[in-house]
């Protein structure tokens, strides 16, 4: 249709986006309101991609229907639009980034900041809001061949940012890497009905896999890691090209569990009253890792609401409703058949924290015995956070993986 004028509706998510970066106020220091966005930047916006939707970078490789508009604004430094083909021909403006600080470097030609790291948005089941960090392959215009992505599906209680410093390795192989919110976590919408159970992160993912178009390698830990088991052993066979399952098995130390229960419920509801006090709670349930002298980096996985510190996930997760909790972790049998399914159509590692108290020397044994061609790492000096704990040692072994089953581009 080039030449052609498309119609373009934005879209409820685009909105979201919004509101949830800027204020329906102006700020103090002059900082813009919603309603300037949408009067000062929106009209050009749309002009745009009503006249240029063709000609714009794809937003996601080999998708032509989702493009990405990355240009600098008259209110803001820069800001990113995807745009979304709808059926009719029509254009849907479904996610806005905006940098409101010092601004992106344009020499990344479309792919974003920090390295070309760009922020990234998918829908899940029925609709369900999905954030996440797409990591561009490096190189990729030399060469000839790329490897599959790799999507890295976080534990219980985490975010996509437990994965950066491999996320970036991976990338520098020449794999696209995504971390990816699972619902209810991080800047993923919250279920709505507080359904948090494990087919539907599956199911996330699976509708994630569907938008990239291609099949991925999966990397997942401990919820993360279950939610492959579940997704590639049962609900969809052949969705993925291999899995690395992160300290986690489905017959995990009843112990280990409960103290994970109760780390993440203790102060579900109550929040911190400050950085420093999370930050002491955190450094008692990880006490093989000395404590940072600042505790600035997990804002990452909190929130600050009204004077305190919460949790970046729903509360529901931990107190979901009979029915609507991720149950299926319980179920071992169930999951170990998904395993012996997953295990015959594609190549498995599992990386274990050598002082995990999840997944037990023990039960990492019987776990292999059950399914012998699984490949092993135990990374030593690293307890259930494998990659937070030794993400070097962690990162090794995820490359090496991928490259003894040519997955990484030569």
């Amino acid at each position: 249709m080039s030449g052609t004028r498309r119609q373009v509706r934005i879209a409820p998510e685009f909105f979201d986006d919004l509101d949830r970066q800027l204020g329906h106020e102006r700020g103090p220091g002059g900082e813009p309101s919603v309603h300037d966005f949408e009067v000062h930047e929106l009209l050009s916006i749309v002009e745009v991609f009503a006249t240029s939707f063709d000609h714009l970078p794809a937003h996601i490789p080999g998708r032509r229907d989702y493009r990405v508009l990355m240009a600098a604004g008259s209110l803001v430094p820069r800001f990113a639009v995807v745009g979304q083909l709808a059926r009719d021909g029509a254009v849907e403006l479904v996610q806005v980034d905006l940098d409101l600080g010092s601004g992106w470097d344009s020499s990344d030609s479309g792919a974003g900041h920090d390295g070309g790291v760009t922020a990234v948005g998918f829908k899940g089941v029925d609709g369900l809001r999905l954030a996440g960090d797409r990591f561009p392959a490096e190189g990729a215009g030399e060469r000839t061949e790329e490897g599959p992505p790799v999507v890295f599906l976080h534990g219980g209680g985490q975010t996509r940012h437990s994965w950066g410093g491999t996320a970036r390795q991976v990338a520098a192989r020449g794999m696209t890497a995504y971390t990816l919110d699972a619902r209810g976590h991080g800047d993923s919408d919250w279920a709505g009905d507080g359904d948090y159970r494990l087919a539907l992160f599956a199911g996330d993912v699976e509708a994630v896999v569907g938008q990239l178009g291609e099949r991925p390698v999966l990397v997942g830990a401990s919820l993360g890691g279950l939610t492959s088991i579940l997704l590639t052993g049962e609900l969809s066979p052949g969705v993925a090209r291999a899995v690395v399952l992160v300290d986690i098995v489905p017959d995990m130390e009843p112990a280990g569990a409960e103290r994970i229960r109760a780390f993440m419920a203790e102060r579900a509801n109550e929040g911190f009253a400050s950085l420093e006090e999370a930050a002491d709670l955190v450094a008692g349930y990880n006490t093989h890792r000395e404590r940072p002298p600042d505790p600035s980096g997990l804002a990452k996985n909190l929130r600050e609401r009204d004077g305190r510190w919460y949790w970046h996930w729903d509360p529901r997760f931990m107190q979901a409703v009979e029915g609507k909790s991720p149950s299926e972790i319980m179920d071992v049998d169930r999951l170990h058949t998904a395993v012996e399914r997953m295990v015959a159509d594609v190549p498995v590692l599992l990386v274990r924290g050598r002082m995990s108290d999840l997944v037990s020397e023990e039960k990492a044994d019987d776990f292999l015995s059950r399914f012998p061609t699984v490949e092993f790492v135990d990374v030593s000096g690293a307890g259930h956070m494998v990659a937070g704990d030794r993400n070097d040692a962690f990162t090794d072994a995820v490359l090496a993986f991928l490259d003894r089953h040519q997955l990484a581009p030569g």
